[in-house]
């Protein structure tokens, strides 16, 4: 007897953004580590190496596949633009809050109330050297502040340019509204031009890590790439457009450019955003290649609800980080750094449990 369509359905599924955002996550959480063993244990090469491998999958996916994710809310004008824009502030600040409480307990408890003199020169350790400032803490909260988003949780850096892309909503619905997609194209370029000439002209301004705004215009033209690559892999004509072997060749130049940055390969200046185009440029032409070679794969469940945890494993992971590399220096073994990966990965699994999944709930509902 055959299965009923929606059963057969159900077990098809999306690698795009599914597999890819776990693997990022996951990718994320080990180079952290391998960044600490590298600085630690320098007379081991084989850390850098396989840094320079996972860092390939890096952070800035979750900028794309946000992107990708909102494209139909953001290109369909049924969509209030106001109540849209809303809604994904309230469900990014409450993943802000979440992740600033994590953090901010970790190291209350880890520490002597807060107050902690240096840990150490070993990156993380660094990142709690001193005092809380209370002031600049709260400023985490903000997203028009200029908080330094290393000294609690330094994973709440995406989420706090998240919010901020999210004011450039209504110039990417009238540019979704232009006729064609080559104007789509066009002026997601002109952004991209400004915020690289903004930056050129006034990085000084904002000598914070990750604050300037001008960045955030970069990220929110990552966050458009995203759409674009939705628009483009959704398109009637995408299978007939891109033959199976192109795609293949398409991958593969994806990949190598991708990896550019990973093997410090890059253009001879400190541009951010020009420094993000390439990067940029491999992430979509892997993504475009992969829709087409991986439509539909059977997912198993376990694997598919562990793909809802990695922001979760993004988030949960930094304070917890600190706190293992503290633990393997002062014993001088770099073992405490395992259970640190175990214990964020099943931090990420609860996170979602009792933080995004309920928001998502009451979003909806709100709605």
């Amino acid at each position: 007897m055959s299965e009923p369509a929606n059963q057969t359905v159900s077990r098809q599924w999306d690698p795009i953004p599914g597999y890819w955002k776990l693997l990022c996550a996951l990718a994320v959480l080990v180079g952290h580590n391998l960044v600490t063993l590298t600085a630690w244990q320098t007379d081991f090469p084989p850390w850098r190496w396989i840094y320079h491998a996972v860092q390939f999958f890096s952070p800035y996916h979750f900028f794309l596949f946000s992107g990708y994710l909102a494209c139909s809310s953001l290109e369909s004008p049924s969509v209030p633009l106001g109540k849209f824009m809303l809604s994904r502030a309230l469900r990014i600040q409450i993943l802000v809050v979440a992740a600033f409480a994590w953090a901010l307990g970790i190291r209350l408890l880890a520490t002597d109330g807060g107050a902690v003199g240096s840990l150490g020169t070993i990156w993380p350790l660094d990142v709690w050297d001193g005092p809380i400032d209370w002031r600049d803490a709260l400023m985490h909260l903000s997203p028009f502040g200029f908080a330094d988003h290393t000294k609690i949780n330094y994973a709440t850096w995406y989420l706090y340019q998240e919010l901020r892309i999210i004011l450039l909503f209504p110039i990417f619905r009238w540019i979704l509204q232009r006729p064609s997609s080559f104007h789509r194209w066009m002026f997601l370029a002109l952004l991209w031009g400004a915020a690289s000439v903004l930056e050129y002209k006034f990085w000084s301004f904002f000598p914070l890590f990750r604050s300037s705004p001008l960045q955030s215009l970069a990220y929110g033209c990552y966050f458009f790439l995203g759409v674009l690559a939705r628009q483009t892999t959704r398109s009637a004509s995408f299978p007939t457009r891109l033959p199976w072997s192109l795609a293949w060749v398409v991958l593969g130049i994806g990949v190598g450019v991708s990896f550019f940055e990973s093997f410090s390969i890059r253009f001879p200046l400190s541009n951010p955003p020009i420094l993000l185009v390439p990067i940029a440029a491999g992430q979509f032409l892997v993504v475009t290649a992969l829709c087409r070679l991986l439509p539909r794969i059977p997912a198993p469940s376990l694997l598919r609800r562990a793909c809802d945890w990695s922001v979760g494993i993004y988030i949960v992971h930094p304070p917890l980080h600190v706190v293992a590399t503290w633990w393997a220096v002062r014993t001088g073994n770099p073992w405490p750094l395992v259970p640190e990966i175990l214990l964020s990965i099943a931090g990420g699994a609860l996170f979602h449990h009792l933080v995004e999944r309920p928001s998502n709930i009451l979003l909806r509902r709100l709605k």
